[in-house]
């Protein structure tokens, strides 16, 4: 579980912000349109990732078996949803943030909605994957 753990932090900041592009980043917290592309974008490279990992733990283990899909996509479904609605609230502040200059809280915005992600991949990922 240690190593999946490690690899979605991973998939997580490459889908959270080394794939989202400015275009996102600007208009997230104003069109529903840029905050779904983001999103799926980012789920788009968790379902690559973890079905990756998955069968490359079932060839080291020999199995005949390709893992099922369908806690893959459970896993991956939830936490679209869990991160849609998470930006589409931490963007506002975030926005509103940078607007008065208030630099501080625009990172301390950023940070808490990075912890949430990540309590919401490993609360899922126990669910789904283990």
């Amino acid at each position: 579980m240690f190593e999946l753990l490690l690899l979605l932090f991973f998939l997580h900041w490459f889908g959270d912000f080394v794939c989202q592009t400015r275009w996102m980043a600007d208009n997230k917290s104003k069109h529903l349109g840029a905050l779904t592309l983001h999103v799926s974008i980012y789920s788009l490279v968790l379902l690559t990732g973890v079905v990756f990992y998955q069968a490359l733990l079932s060839l080291i283990r020999q199995d005949i078996y390709w893992p099922p899909l369908t806690p893959i996509l459970g896993f991956v479904g939830v936490n679209f949803v869990l991160h849609w609605l998470t930006d589409i609230t931490t963007s506002q502040f975030t926005k509103y943030f940078w607007a008065k200059e208030d630099i501080h809280k625009f990172f301390a915005t950023i940070g808490f909605d990075q912890l949430i992600h990540q309590v919401c991949l490993v609360v899922t990922a126990r669910i789904f994957l283990s």
